[in-house]
């Protein structure tokens, strides 16, 4: 498959850098580290919905993020613009600013996009002319992914609400909760 192996390179740098961030010793800014919040995007030509899981990395001495955490998250887009939907996958990682309650986030990673409707389109372009489909992988992307925005979250707070700007939602608000 085409994906393969930006797919492994992915997950090779998250794992040996996880495995370096770790070793920090540094005391958490949040009393409640992980999360779990929903993202819909603001966009008028987009529609976006997604769920994400943020667990920690490490805690560091750089002076602009304190936190940096691992986001996954999954969800289902619609391009009015590009005529295309479907379902993604985000793999991320999160860095979150030393400020009590506000926080500057800013994220990087990929995104994995399927278009559904170039599958469906192309399933009735082979039935019509007789030909075989192609497979739906062959509908696979590899993105970047990344956010640059804001978070509402008190140290030892368990609400979250999060705005900004991004791929694949372009503009969101979220919400969730810290656990």
């Amino acid at each position: 498959m085409s994906f393969a192996k930006p797919f492994l390179f992915i997950v090779f740098f998250v794992l040996t850098n996880s495995l370096t961030l770790f070793s920090q010793k540094e005391t958490p800014i949040f009393k409640h580290r992980n999360a779990i919040y929903g993202t819909v995007a603001i966009s008028p030509n987009l529609s976006t919905r997604n769920i994400n899981l943020e667990f920690p990395l490490a805690t560091t001495n750089i002076n602009l993020f304190k936190t940096i955490n691992l986001r996954i998250g999954a969800g289902y887009s619609s391009w009015k613009d590009w005529e295309a939907e479907g379902s993604y996958l985000i793999i991320s990682s999160v860095f979150i600013s030393d400020a009590n309650t506000h926080h500057l986030e800013t994220s990087v990673g990929a995104a994995f996009l399927y278009n559904k409707t170039d599958y469906e389109n192309s399933i009735g372009y082979a039935a019509a002319n007789g030909a075989p489909g192609l497979h739906p992988a062959f509908f696979l992307k590899l993105y970047p992914a990344g956010t640059f925005g804001y978070r509402y979250h008190k140290p030892d707070g368990i609400l979250m609400f999060r705005t900004g700007v991004g791929f694949p939602e372009i503009a969101y608000l979220g919400i969730g909760l810290a656990f």
